[in-house]
């Protein structure tokens, strides 16, 4: 018997990730276009590919566009589980989709109503605006009302 031993040298497989790796980090170092960006996605279109296919970049009519506006027509108004509903229309790429409902719990359309106004104070209120945004006389006797109404269910507890 010899005392030979028998050796195998099975090449190792690289995983591909790895290999992503490997060859990315390789190309960063001579490419100027990689160099200090921090995702491949926004390297140049070679060290894209080194991640696999890459998406060709999709052409203004290729992409999906939403738009959501409200139901002409219709009014917010009260569900009959005491939410306020307010009727939106969805439309996909211009032409009408569906006529839907933003469902509110009386919390958050109050939210909703004050964010509102947060955002439109400043800004004069068209002839066809609602009460609370016609001026600040009437947002005076508003508030007074509301304070008088606070005052006396203060006293009825």
């Amino acid at each position: 018997m010899s005392d030979a031993k028998a050796e195998s040298h099975v090449p190792t497989a690289e995983l591909p990730m790895l290999r992503a790796y490997r060859l990315w980090f390789e190309h960063t170092r001579k490419c100027d276009g990689c160099k200090g960006v921090r995702k491949a996605q926004e390297g140049c279109e070679t060290g894209r590919e080194l991640w696999g296919r890459v998406p060709p970049r999709a052409r203004r009519e290729d992409v999906m566009t939403w738009e959501i506006k409200r139901t002409p027509g219709s009014r917010v108004h009260r569900t009959d589980d005491d939410h306020v509903a307010v009727p939106l229309r969805l439309s996909r790429n211009g032409e009408h989709a569906t006529d839907t409902e933003l469902c509110l719990s009386l919390a958050d359309a109050e939210h909703l109503h004050a964010a509102l106004c947060r955002a439109l104070d400043g800004y004069p209120a068209p002839s066809n605006a609602p009460e609370c945004r016609k001026g600040a006389g009437i947002a005076c006797a508003l508030s007074s009302k509301v304070a008088e109404a606070n005052r006396r269910s203060r006293r009825a507890l």
